[in-house]
């Protein structure tokens, strides 16, 4: 007599929405833009807005981080025309663009609804992303300039092993600057190097999930913050 098993279900098994979910896990976004693209018009209902926006946030800013301009291209173009009835996702799409170096983002996605104080201080994080990422501040607007100064010192004094330099420097950003994260993350970078676990963690702790920062912090902060191998994570919204 055959002995019973148990198997994990084949993934073309589940419904579309948990296809999504596990292809997302897995970072196969050409796998799950696929999925999310063959769902007919009548059935569009079956997919929830919110999975769909992140669909295309999380395959944008992959291509994005991987400098993959074709396929960012393709998803923002199939991401500007989804309908989301969210009122925030012009402004995401907005920080999108600007992310993966899109020309004047906010003229051409509806800047009625990103010429708000929140809507800028998103666009500029976004700005400060990927100015950091690149290490060019050519296109940034002039008034970011310093903060990109600043943070780039300060890594190269933290690559120096000169911390308290590098702290001095940091002090130069501000509450409100779109560089914020990135003092968070140095600042935690200096105390996981002094072996000070805990004030690392203090530090990614505030860091926004979505942006750069925290995925750059992610692979070290998993390895001391119990809260993270515990499964738990802070809730998302971009930049």
């Amino acid at each position: 007599m055959a002995r019973s098993s148990t198997k994990t279900p084949s993934p073309n098994l589940l419904p579309p929405d948990q296809q999504i979910e596990q292809l997302l896990l897995e970072w196969k976004f050409n796998d799950a833009l696929a999925v999310l693209h063959k769902q007919p018009a009548t059935n569009s209902g079956a997919i929830a807005d919110a999975l769909i926006r992140r669909v295309y946030r999380e395959s944008a800013t992959h291509y994005a981080d991987v400098d993959n301009a074709v396929d960012f291209n393709r998803v923002m173009k199939a991401a500007k025309a989804y309908p989301s009835t969210d009122p925030n996702w012009p402004v995401e799409l907005a920080a999108l663009a600007t992310y993966g170096g899109q020309a004047n983002p906010t003229q051409s996605l509806f800047p009625e609804s990103t010429d708000t104080p929140q809507a800028q201080a998103i666009i500029a994080a976004a700005h400060a992303d990927r100015a950091i990422r690149i290490r060019k501040k050519d296109w940034l607007p002039t008034e970011l300039h310093a903060g990109f100064d600043t943070i780039i010192a300060a890594f190269t004094a933290y690559e120096a092993g000169q911390d308290e330099k590098c702290r001095e420097i940091l002090d130069g950003i501000g509450v409100r600057s779109p560089f914020l994260d990135w003092k968070l993350l140095i600042r935690g970078l200096i105390a996981y190097t002094a072996q000070e676990d805990a004030r690392a963690i203090e530090n990614w702790s505030r860091l926004q999930p979505l942006r750069l920062t925290a995925r750059l912090a992610m692979p070290i902060r998993s390895q001391i913050d119990p809260t993270l191998r515990q499964g738990n994570s802070p809730a998302q919204t971009i930049y």
